[in-house]
This record gives C-alpha cells, sequence and structure tokens, in this order.
C-alpha cells in the first residue's frame, strides 16, 4: 500500500488547477479508479483527499449508522453531498472547484499534506498554524501513542 507523506506547496492558477505532487499522483494511480475524492474536513481548515476506496469505506461507515438517525444524515450530508470525484490533466494536474477553494482560503498556493491513507489541501498558512498545533498536542500525548501490537511493557520509559 502506498502512503501520502511529506507536505509540498504548489501554485494554483486563476482556473483553480493545481499540480498533485508526483508521490501523491503516485500513490493514487496504483488504484482501479485512480481519482481524487475531495471534501471539507471535519478538523482542520482543509479540504480532506483520499483515494476512492477509502471514501467507500466512509460511505460504508456512514450505512452503517441507523437509517433514521440524525447523525447518519448528517455524516451523509456534510460529507457526501460536497465530495466531489477529481482527475488528472496529462500534466498532473487536478482543477479544484472555486467554491471549495474560496471555503478553505486556498488562493495562489496550496499545500499538499500527506497524513498516511489521506491528504489534505490547505493554504500554505493554515498548515504552517495546524503544523504547529500538532506538534504541540503530539508532545503532550506522546505517552499514550504505541505502535500497533505493541504491548505497554514494550513502551520503554
Amino acid at each position: 500500500m502506498a502512503y501520502f507523506l511529506s507536505n509540498y506547496t504548489n501554485k494554483v492558477d486563476k482556473k483553480g488547477r493545481v499540480s498533485v505532487p508526483a508521490s501523491f499522483r503516485a500513490a493514487l494511480l496504483c488504484e482501479d479508479n485512480p481519482a481524487i475524492m475531495i471534501y471539507p474536513s471535519f478538523t482542520a481548515d482543509a479540504l480532506e483527499c483520499s483515494k476512492f476506496s477509502y471514501l467507500e469505506r466512509i460511505v460504508e461507515s456512514i450505512d452503517d449508522l441507523n437509517p433514521f438517525a440524525n447523525d447518519r444524515s448528517a455524516f451523509a450530508t456534510a460529507v457526501l453531498s460536497i465530495a466531489v470525484e477529481l482527475t488528472f490533466d496529462k500534466e498532473g494536474r487536478i482543477v479544484i472547484p472555486a467554491e471549495l477553494l474560496a471555503e478553505r482560503n486556498i488562493t495562489d498556493q496550496a499545500t499538499f499534506v500527506g497524513l498516511g491513507k489521506v491528504f489534505r489541501i490547505m493554504s500554505p498558512e493554515a498548515f504552517k498554524i495546524s503544523l504547529e498545533e500538532s506538534r504541540i498536542l503530539a508532545m503532550k500525548q506522546r505517552e499514550t501513542f504505541r505502535l500497533k501490537g505493541q504491548t505497554n511493557s514494550e513502551g520503554g520509559e
């Protein structure tokens, strides 16, 4: 499985076109459907992006909720009604809809932020703030982190 790692800042042109980092394109192109699924993030001033297969997991998780519950409708509306499937042009660019760019204050530059199975697109300024906040939180919470399969006695100090 290819993961989305690191961060890259690229120019956004007046039509909303932006070049997707080569390593991100490579991770997407190994899928049956190499499109980018994009929707507003719930946890950051960013656009959340994933492979189609990851969005399928989100849909399945929403479908597992009570079909008559308010939270099911809220999640479906907040994610699926706004989600957009973007494909690459021959130069490896995508066109992000203007309303999504405006909603997240992304103007002439976009920072692609790798988060493993997903990535974010955000303004460089928002990324700088998010990175600092994340570093502070991670330092405070570092003792709660365990490698998958690791027991408490293997955690070190």
